[in-house]
């Protein structure tokens, strides 16, 4: 707000994983910080988003940052996959909240992207994906540019996804 006088579009893009091993043997501590940064983190980006384009009373965009694990789970990422349905309800729940302010609030959901995030899975997860193989990021970061634009000002509470078919299974 001090440097540009204004808050259009806050993306709220951050996550890490966590270590693919059975329920039972995850620690709360680990729960926590996948949880903490998930989903905690797109709460505050959001809460505080939406706090300066209401004091501007000028429309504006919140774009969380989900992923497909938040349309299904997937084995050995249950704080990973909680965290990610809690950023589409999150996003519903704002996205109501918000409209009358004309703040939008969307989420993107892509699949598995070529980033350091996926690294040393590639093999594994790339059968997932219908179309033979991984997202790369310019793919996420242009339906992010879409959703923020006024192509796209009709649209709020919905999730969209970027997954080369790997829910359409």
């Amino acid at each position: 707000m001090e440097a540009f006088g204004s808050l259009d579009v806050v993306v709220n893009n951050a996550g890490i994983s966590e270590d693919s091993k059975a329920l039972e043997d995850r620690s709360l501590e680990e729960w926590s910080k996948v949880i903490d940064v998930n989903l905690t983190g797109v709460f505050l980006g959001t809460k505080h988003g939406a706090q300066a384009m209401k004091a501007l009373e000028k429309p504006g965009v919140i774009v969380n940052v989900a992923s497909i694990l938040g349309h299904v789970g997937f084995q050995g990422a249950p704080a990973y996959s909680a965290a990610k349905h809690g950023v589409l309800g999150l996003t519903k729940a704002v996205a109501l909240e918000l409209a009358e302010f004309g703040i939008r609030c969307v989420a993107v959901c892509p699949a598995f992207i070529q980033t350091p995030l996926i690294e040393g899975m590639e093999e594994h997860v790339l059968p997932l994906h219908p179309m033979g193989r991984l997202g790369k990021p310019r793919e996420v970061s242009d339906m992010i540019l879409f959703l923020a634009s006024d192509e796209a000002s009709f649209l709020t509470g919905a999730s969209y996804l970027v997954d080369g078919g790997y829910t359409s299974q």
